[in-house]
């Protein structure tokens, strides 16, 4: 995964599941924090993460990989001026949000001015497509097809 970062340009690849991956972030960023953090994981990754910000940051949380919730200390936040942003695409929260939004995402799609990874896999490939997820095999979104 962290090859196909770097394919897409990212200054910077690092793996949070190492222990320091704090500091190579610092070290990464010239030794100052970040001033965005894209928090999809929770746990003790997600507190970590919030720890990383600049003051006046901000945070968007769009996931919980981990299964884990994590604490905000929210006077730190508050007092660095940090700025908390969930996010979610889902078509049961926020209705008329996503229907402003999707049609612009499709038409970047469409423009090829983004794109994803894709990862297909038979429907009788159901079952390795699901080990593949939970062992963290995968790259961008999985596909069950025909």
């Amino acid at each position: 995964k962290l090859d196909l970062i770097r394919s897409l340009g990212a200054d910077a690849a690092l793996d949070y599941t190492q222990p320091d991956w704090t500091d190579r972030v610092l070290e990464a960023n010239g030794g100052q924090r970040v001033d965005l953090v894209l928090e999809a994981v929770g746990g003790a990754t997600g507190k970590k993460s919030l720890e990383l910000v600049n003051q006046g940051g901000l945070v968007m949380i769009y996931g919980m990989a981990s299964g884990e919730p994590f604490e905000l200390n929210t006077l730190d936040l508050i007092m660095r001026g940090v700025t908390l942003t969930p996010y979610s695409l889902s078509l049961g929260s926020n209705s008329d949000y996503v229907r402003r939004v999707l049609p612009k995402l499709l038409a970047l799609l469409a423009k090829g001015a983004i794109t994803t990874e894709l990862q297909v896999f038979g429907l009788d490939q159901a079952a390795e497509a699901h080990a593949a997820l939970e062992n963290r095999q995968t790259r961008g979104k999985v596909v069950l097809g025909m």
